[in-house]
């Protein structure tokens, strides 16, 4: 059976499930490694996507002529101690808040627009906010005038910044993904019932095939629709249960019966 055909059939097929603890446990890594790959595309995608426009957005807004300041330590210092709040049809709001006094609450009674606060900017639009603290933004200390050039500069490295932020998400979630399969493996004793004969090996094979679709339906949904991660453990533990219970027993010898002469 090949590669690809395994993985179909995994998502649906509980005797394959079942198949699976005579594979080599090296394709069990690979099908985990390529299950998490295809359950994190949208999360990226929609990462991706989101950091495009809100830092698009902050480059645009920050154009325009901002009070002085300056950026020490990460923090902003100005003299100014009213928010500034100016508008454009195009762009939205620039608010320049250097005392943080409006919450990101505040923010969204706005729509649409940047903040300038004490510790970061915040990108907001129809209730989706992005925050970029000036650590991350790499910036120490500089002046307003440095700041947008800051900005700029960063939005040219999104092609770079965007693989990179994207391959430590997809380890991060492989890590977890690993970890998830080993412990339910652990509850092997509790699920295979009268099948004592299921190593450990095995099982941790059949809950990383079992675990197929589990995680691709998680990983799907969990960005539009608000998920509890215990419902991936629950489907994930009833896939396994099933995919165990396809696995045939053990024939049992029958004794011979012995005639008995007169």
């Amino acid at each position: 059976m090949s590669f690809f055909s395994l993985f179909y059939q995994t998502l649906y097929k509980f005797k394959v499930m079942a198949y699976s603890r005579l594979l080599p446990i090296t394709k069990a890594i690979l099908h985990v490694t390529i299950t998490v790959a295809i359950a994190c595309l949208p999360f990226i995608i929609l990462l991706a996507v989101s950091l495009t426009h809100h830092l698009n957005q902050l480059n645009t807004l920050v154009e325009n002529e901002l009070p002085p300041f300056t950026i020490q330590w990460n923090e902003l210092i100005s003299e100014q101690v009213e928010p500034t709040i100016e508008y454009s049809d195009t762009t939205g709001y620039l608010i320049f808040d250097p005392q943080n006094d409006l919450t990101l609450e505040n923010l969204h009674d706005y729509e649409k627009g940047v903040a300038i606060q004490k510790n970061g900017l915040v990108s907001f639009d129809s209730g989706e906010a992005q925050e970029f603290s000036y650590a991350i933004l790499g910036i120490q200390e500089m002046t307003s005038i440095e700041l947008k050039e800051q900005i700029s500069n960063l939005t040219g490295f999104l092609p770079v910044l965007i693989p990179v932020i994207s391959v430590l998400i997809y380890a991060g979630l492989l890590g977890l993904a690993f970890l998830g399969i080993s412990i339910l493996a652990l509850l092997g004793p509790l699920l295979k019932g009268k099948r004592t004969f299921l190593t450990y090996k095995q099982i941790w094979n059949i809950s990383a095939f079992s675990s197929t679709t589990p995680i691709i339906l998680y990983g799907w949904l969990d960005p539009f629709i608000s998920l509890q991660p215990i419902f991936l453990v629950i489907m994930a533990i009833f896939f396994i249960f099933i995919a165990i219970r396809q696995i045939p027993l053990p024939k049992t010898k029958r004794r011979p019966i012995q005639k008995h002469t007169q």
